[in-house]
């Protein structure tokens, strides 16, 4: 081996990772703990490139005959790694409380039982931004039994090792029968040592190979003699070194010039291509000859690329999981016809193989529908063709990003660079969820006209149907009694991306105790809605849709449209206080509602969910259907945000608030 660099990096970078346990006392110098626990943690696999994830084990071993209770464990992870999750296998089966890092925090009890042990195996992500060093990247689990504390850490190298390659050939000229020295040279400029599976020549016609040089890093003489010969793995070439094959060849005894030009390349294990890279050697007798480069027009070996899509790359997390469909592509990018053996997609944890869909150029299943799958070539590519596999499966139910990658094996050509990568996000299946013991930031009043007042709406700690604190509305709040309160009044949710919300249920808890003492009131709720309150009146208005709840007698429901002016014309001119709405749909008075078996009292709590999907809207209270209504005449709103609505409410309470995706 040549070592062109000389770092004491690449020591450690090959060290195992840093496995220990410290103990420290409280308010005193560390020493041996009373209580007999030990612990121990490890990361496999202790080298990688950005973007992977790695698995964590902490072992917590008991070797007193008494049982040990660990009351918290916490993991200090590095910067911008991130938790991904209990890994399979672990003893410790409950999720940390704070999976934020750099803090990871599980809290106990953890019981580890006499003389016995307690794994906890988890993975961990490292992100595409986590710089490469040659220093490993260590962290901190410290386990707390009563008093005491004890650490463990493991060190995880996180780097890359970058190949290349260059062929000469010595000397360049010769005679015929004579004897050329090739040196392949290759070379890893990263910080991570990379190994070989083989090593490739192409002899030119007649040259037959005769031996290692003694000087040669790799002694074994190729598979081979002429043509393709191959040096087979595995074959390291460390950090910051080089890793050199030396051999002698021996030219063709011919009378005419021959200009010969040769290639060779490397394979990682991990698929990836070194090269080719290229030597050229003149024979003749006589004066050495000038030659131009031999230029080989519109031909290449057989070479794959390999592409993957996913279909969506978000969806909600649900019961059941999510169907997602995978495209897979491999391209033939050379002239020359190849051949694959197999192709691999390697599922995310909880993800299942469903079928194989129309359009895909395979339509037998891969053998396996968890974890890896494989279909089973050959699969024969001719140059410049590709092979499409589109399947489908069905996700876990669990939030989080799901990334997964697909490779092939080749047979005949040059095997592929890098595997293609798909990633999915599972999202948190509730675009809000709102109880109003810690009110999200983003409710925000419509105070439109002169009557309201941002007092009128508040929080009522015990105000809630089951004893908790909820949203709360008085209309003589905050004005003068002259004035007789205010009348309509609407608080809306202005969370990022609120108003583009499209098909959801929204549901809410709501009850009317009274209204101004005369039997007036109403309660309800606003949903698909905008609002400008950028101008002053009349630039400032709502739009979307109103379901009203008025207690009897006579009770009434009622489902409204709010448009703009613009599309209201003359008829709504003061919409931006609440003035002429569109009604769409009405119950009214017991002896309509009584076939339903519902009825609209004061002081009583009620359910109300709205489910908009398109142009259907579909009203419910206490879950009886009150309307199922098409809005396909004139303006129909399709997406917009959701809120609260009163008239002339003396006291309208509201709670465990929710809106999700409708599938």
């Amino acid at each position: 081996m040549r070592q062109r660099w000389t770092i004491p990096a690449v020591v450690a970078l090959m060290a195992v990772a840093v496995m220990t346990w410290i103990a420290q006392g409280t308010g005193r110098a560390a020493q041996m703990p009373t209580a007999g626990l030990t612990i121990h943690k490890s990361v496999a696999p202790e080298v990688i490139a950005p973007g992977r994830t790695v698995l964590y084990t902490v072992e917590l071993s008991n070797t007193t005959e008494t049982t040990q209770v660990v009351s918290s464990l916490v993991d200090v992870m590095p910067e911008d790694f991130e938790y991904a999750g209990l890994a399979p296998g672990s003893d410790w089966t409950v999720e940390p409380w704070d999976q934020v890092g750099p803090e990871i925090r599980w809290a106990g009890p953890i019981t580890v039982p006499i003389s016995g042990t307690m794994e906890l195996r988890y993975w961990v992500y490292v992100p595409d931004s986590v710089p490469l060093r040659a220093e490993p990247y260590t962290n901190t689990v410290t386990a707390t039994v009563g008093a005491e504390t004890y650490q463990a850490q493991a060190g995880l190298h996180v780097a890359v090792g970058t190949a290349s390659i260059v062929k000469t050939a010595s000397p360049p000229h010769v005679e015929p029968g004579g004897n050329v020295t090739y040196t392949i040279s290759l070379s890893n400029s990263g910080y991570a040592p990379l190994r070989l599976a083989s090593v490739t020549d192409t002899l030119p016609v007649s040259v037959t190979f005769s031996r290692m040089t003694t000087d040669s890093d790799v002694t074994v003489a190729p598979m081979g003699l002429t043509g393709t010969i191959t040096w087979t793995g595995p074959l390291t070439i460390p950090a910051r070194a080089e890793l050199q094959i030396r051999y002698v060849v021996t030219m063709p005894r011919v009378s005419e010039t021959l200009h010969l030009e040769n290639r060779a390349w490397g394979r990682l294990e991990s698929g990836e291509t070194v090269g080719p890279a290229g030597a050229e050697v003149n024979v003749s007798t006589g004066p050495t000859i000038a030659f131009l480069p031999l230029l080989v027009r519109n031909w290449a070996p057989a070479a794959f690329e390999i592409t993957k899509s996913a279909d969506p790359t978000e969806a909600y997390a649900q019961e059941g999981g999510t169907p997602i469909e995978y495209t897979v592509t491999l391209r033939n990018i050379g002239t020359e016809t190849g051949v694959l053996g197999d192709v691999r997609d390697t599922l995310p944890t909880g993800f299942t193989f469903v079928q194989m869909l129309p359009g895909s150029d395979v339509t037998a299943n891969p053998d396996g529908t968890t974890g890896e799958i494989v279909w089973t070539g050959p699969f024969t590519l001719t140059g410049g063709s590709s092979l499409t596999i589109k399947y489908r499966v069905q996700s876990g139910d669990q939030v989080g990003t799901y990334v997964n990658s697909a490779t092939a094996t080749v047979k005949e050509g040059y095997p592929i660079e890098a595997p293609a990568a798909a990633t999915i996000e599972l999202k948190e299946p509730y675009l809000l969820i709102e109880e109003f013991e810690n009110p999200s930031p983003y409710w925000e009043e419509f105070l439109n006209y002169w009557r309201l007042n941002d007092q009128q709406w508040h929080y009522k700690p015990g105000g809630g149907d089951d004893g908790s604190q909820a949203l709360g509305h008085t209309f003589w709040l905050g004005v003068d009694e002259a004035e007789d309160g205010a009348h309509d009044a609407l608080i809306m949710y202005k969370g990022p991306g609120a108003e583009q919300w499209t098909d959801y249920v929204f549901q809410t808890r709501a009850v009317l105790f009274f209204g101004d003492g005369t039997g007036r009131g109403k309660f309800g709720v606003w949903f698909r809605g905008t609002a400008n309150q950028e101008n002053q009146p009349p630039g400032r208005y709502v739009t979307g849709y109103y379901l009203t709840l008025q207690p009897g007698p006579p009770m009434v429901v009622d489902l409204w449209q709010m448009r703009t002016d613009e599309e209201c014309g003359d008829d709504c001119d003061y919409n931006y206080h609440f003035s002429n709405p569109l009604l769409l749909a009405r119950l009214r008075g017991r002896e309509d509602l009584d076939p339903l078996g519902l009825s609209i009292d004061w002081g009583r709590w009620y359910w109300i969910r709205v489910e908009v999907q398109g142009s259907r809207i579909r009203c419910y209270i206490d879950d009886v259907l009150v309307f199922d209504y098409n809005d396909t005449v004139g303006t129909t709103f399709t997406s917009g945000t959701v809120g609260f609505y009163t008239y002339i409410a003396g006291d309208a309470r509201f709670d465990h608030v929710s809106v999700k995706p409708l599938e």
